[in-house]
Parts: structure tokens; C-alpha cells; sequence
């Protein structure tokens, strides 16, 4: 009789699992997916954290919860946005400003490049891109400003929380329309500090509709502005060079400059090797001096 019951048993599971694998195959035709889509997609979710670390991808058969997770986070899947699970503190402080969309638990960041990661750290989204060499890393505040003038005065407000973005060896700076800050600044605040700088000499910059568009805080190691390409964007300068002197004194210094050139030239081609020597030895000095003023004056 135990046999038997027995049997009956194993019979029972075994349409069980074999209901389980009907249900999945036909939610899966209904999706218009394969079991490798199912899976791979599922895979993306889960380095996000959508789907939970304790979901095995190999061995999880399709669900109407799962499928339903795939649909709603489909531009995740696709690569045009990062999610970060947040707070509902912090959630709350980018949606209200419109900064960010929330959905679920998460804030949904867009993508400004193809290998971007997003998290949250110390209470703000941050979002990183490898780059070689190291890494670019932007600190996006929950602070949504209407020009230039009113960010610097949401920078010294809330210099408290700046300041803590940063080491105590690390300096701030800022790309405006691609061009580096000629200062670090060891602060948000204080009258040598980052919203001071801005205040005081940006004012022409102030009433320009696009300037918040093309402005980059940077943080930085040690000491000097960083050198290198814009962070975003190209270049963009808000004059032209003009040349008011006579066109005839252009023509004249050109000249000069051939003769001397000529000259120049005359003289290399009779010295001995020992006037040569003692030439460059001289330009050689010359240059390493020219070097070290540099070096002192920045």
C-alpha cells in the first residue's frame, strides 16, 4: 500500500512540473521571447539589483512577476538608463526638483554615455565612467538653479554637504563652456571658496540662458586645475580677436623676422663645432630657465 501511495505521489509532481512547464512556455510565446532572451534580460535586471541576488538566472523559470519586472524596466535592458535603489528621503529630493524620475524604490538616471554606472553615495547620485587611466565620477546635487548667480548661492547655502563630496587633500573646480578654472578651491564657501570665485567674477556670465548648460564642478587630487579636453561638449568662446593695429607694421614685423631668420642661418652655416657646442649649451640653459618660471608663476 505505501508503494502505491507512493506513486501517487510521484505521478502528482510530475504534472505538476510538467503544468509549471506549459504555464512558462506559453508566457513566454506570449512575450515574444526565448528562454536565452528571458534569461540574459533577467541577467541585466540583476546587475542593477531590479531582480533580487538570491534569484538564480540558470534554473528560474518565467513568471507573470518576472515578465512583468522586464517590461516596466525595459530601458534599463536597453542600456539608456542606469537605476539606483535610494531612500525615500533621497528619492524625494530629485523628483521634486525634476531632476530624475522615480520608479519603485528607484530613481531612474539617464545615460549621458554608453559604459555610465550610477549609485548613490553619501546621500547624492553619483554616475561613473572609466576612462583611461582612472575613472570620471559626477555628483549630481539635488539643487535645481535658475542661472548661474543662483547656483553659486545654492552652492554657499548648502556648502556643508558640498564640502563633504571631497578629501581633505582634494580641491574643487569648474568648466565653463569648456574652459578650466585657473584656481582650486579647498571649499564651497568662505570668501576664497568655489561660490565666492563665481560670484565675484562671473557677473557678465550671469544673465546668459545657457551657462547652467555648459557648466562642470570638478573634483580633483592635490593641487592645479586639471588639464585636458572639456568634460562635455567642445570649446565655446564668447569673443573674437581683433588685430586694430596698422596692417603695414604686420607686413614690416614679418619681414623682420625673415631677415633675422636669414641671418641666422649665415652664421650656423660657417660655425666651428665648438661655437655650436657652446650654442646650445647656452639654449639649453635658456630653456630649463623658462621652465622654472613658468613652474613658479602658476
Amino acid at each position: 500500500m505505501a508503494r502505491k501511495g507512493n506513486d501517487k505521489l510521484t505521478t502528482g509532481v510530475s504534472q505538476d512540473v510538467k503544468e509549471i512547464r506549459r504555464k512558462s512556455k506559453e508566457l513566454l510565446r506570449q512575450a515574444n521571447k526565448s528562454v536565452r532572451e528571458y534569461r540574459h534580460e533577467l541577467s541585466l535586471l540583476k546587475k542593477q539589483q531590479v531582480v533580487s541576488k538570491r534569484v538564480d538566472i540558470r534554473s528560474q523559470r518565467p513568471t507573470r512577476y518576472m515578465l512583468s519586472k522586464i517590461r516596466k524596466f525595459s530601458d534599463v535592458i536597453e542600456g539608456k538608463v542606469n537605476v539606483v535603489k535610494a531612500p525615500k528621503k533621497i528619492r524625494e529630493q530629485y523628483t521634486a526638483k525634476g531632476l530624475f524620475e522615480e520608479r519603485g524604490a528607484f530613481l531612474v538616471i539617464p545615460k549621458d554615455h554608453k559604459l555610465q554606472r550610477a549609485k548613490i553615495r553619501k546621500g547624492l547620485v553619483a554616475k561613473y565612467r572609466p576612462m583611461i587611466g582612472g575613472e570620471e565620477r559626477v555628483i549630481v546635487l539635488p539643487y535645481k538653479a535658475t542661472d548661474l548667480e543662483h547656483l553659486a548661492h545654492l552652492i554657499h547655502e548648502n556648502h556643508e554637504a558640498i564640502n563633504q563630496m571631497k578629501e581633505p587633500t582634494e580641491q574643487f573646480g569648474f568648466q565653463l563652456y569648456g574652459h578650466n578654472s585657473k584656481l582650486g578651491f579647498p571649499n564651497a564657501n568662505t570668501p576664497e571658496g568655489l561660490s565666492s570665485y563665481i560670484l565675484g567674477n562671473y557677473q557678465h556670465m550671469f544673465n546668459r540662458k545657457d551657462s547652467l548648460q555648459h557648466i562642470v564642478f570638478l573634483r580633483y587630487k592635490h593641487w592645479g586645475p586639471p588639464e585636458g579636453p572639456p568634460v562635455t561638449g567642445e570649446k565655446i568662446y564668447h569673443y573674437q580677436k581683433t588685430d586694430s593695429r596698422d596692417p603695414r607694421w604686420r607686413w614690416m614685423h614679418e619681414k623682420r623676422r625673415e631677415r633675422e631668420a636669414q641671418r641666422k642661418a649665415r652664421q650656423r652655416a660657417v660655425e666651428t663645432q665648438e661655437q655650436k657646442q657652446k650654442r646650445l649649451a647656452k639654449q639649453k640653459l635658456r630653456s630649463a630657465r623658462n621652465r622654472q618660471r613658468k613652474w613658479e608663476d602658476q
